[in-house]
């Protein structure tokens, strides 16, 4: 019995829940358009103000850019006068140190001069021959096989431009190798590491003579040393110019560590970045020029 009255009261607070007048419908309606229409006038406004505003800008600066360019004058001349101030100061310090290397360099001029003179009464003396004639040729690096097996390079002349084999190799660092073939237009040059190669070196430091002795790798190694002189990091190793072959005192090298009986040297010449070398024909007369052969016909 309960039951049965409770149910309708239920019944009927569901229905006022979900009724919805009609003048409440077109309240919810008209709030909706004005939303809308409200949303839309926003945006146009709000792009219409950037444009405004945009063009605000521009005008403000075009009216202002006379004034400021009138204002800064002064600050710019007075700035460009304390610019000139200090490149005149600037330039004197520099006159002053390029009068002291003048003075330096004429003495220099005047010791070489002094020396010069010196050697030609001792050679004088001494009847010591003059050191032979050199001529060169620079060519540009074109190949380079550079590997586990081998070290060396292709350079793009040859005998067409007077190159021949046994010509020594150099950049600007020092000595890079030599010239192991040579065809018309082109030279192979075998560079220092290479496992061929077989250079008499002298240590700049104690005057002592060795035989530098590349195999394939980037460190070549010095043998063939005295015990009572040996080597030390940081000795710079040059030609000694036994053989006539190489011409004495072209730099190598620096001795970067001690192994076993011989020390590896860190060539001075970046073998792995050569673009060009300079090939010097360096031939002493006589050294190199096979005896006369006896005809042994009567």
């Amino acid at each position: 019995m309960a039951q049965d009255i409770i149910a309708p009261k239920r019944k009927i607070r569901r229905l006022r829940g979900s009724y919805i007048s009609p003048f409440t419908q077109v309240i919810q309606r008209f709030i909706f358009a004005f939303m809308v229409i409200a949303s839309i006038i926003l945006m146009l406004l709000g792009k219409n103000d950037n444009i405004l505003i945009e063009r605000m800008k521009i005008s403000v600066d075009a009216t202002l850019a006379p004034v400021f360019t009138v204002l800064l004058y002064p600050i710019r001349t007075i700035e460009d006068f304390v610019l000139t101030i200090q490149e005149i100061g600037n330039l004197r310090q520099e006159v002053t140190r390029l009068r002291a290397e003048q003075a330096q360099l004429l003495q220099w001029q005047a010791v070489a001069r002094q020396l010069e003179a010196e050697n030609t009464s001792l050679r004088n003396l001494t009847h010591m021959p003059a050191e032979p004639a050199i001529s060169f040729a620079t060519g540009r690096v074109i190949g380079n096989y550079t590997g586990s097996f081998s070290h060396n390079v292709l350079v793009n002349i040859g005998e067409q431009q007077n190159i021949s084999k046994g010509q020594i190799a150099l950049t600007g660092d020092g000595l890079a190798g030599r010239v192991l073939e040579v065809s018309s237009h082109t030279s192979r040059v075998v560079l220092i590491t290479d496992s061929s190669s077989r250079i008499p070196v002298i240590n700049e430091r104690t005057r002592e003579k060795a035989i530098l002795v590349g195999d394939n790798s980037d460190l070549p190694k010095i043998i063939y040393i005295q015990p009572d002189s040996f080597p030390q990091i940081g000795d710079r190793i040059v030609t000694s110019g036994d053989g006539g072959v190489f011409l004495p005192g072209m730099q190598i090298g620096i001795v970067t560590q001690l192994v076993g009986s011989g020390a590896l040297v860190q060539p001075f010449v970046d073998l792995d970045r050569l673009e060009y070398l300079r090939l010097i024909r360096y031939n002493i007369p006589g050294l190199n020029e096979l005896p006369p052969q006896k005809n042994s016909t009567p």
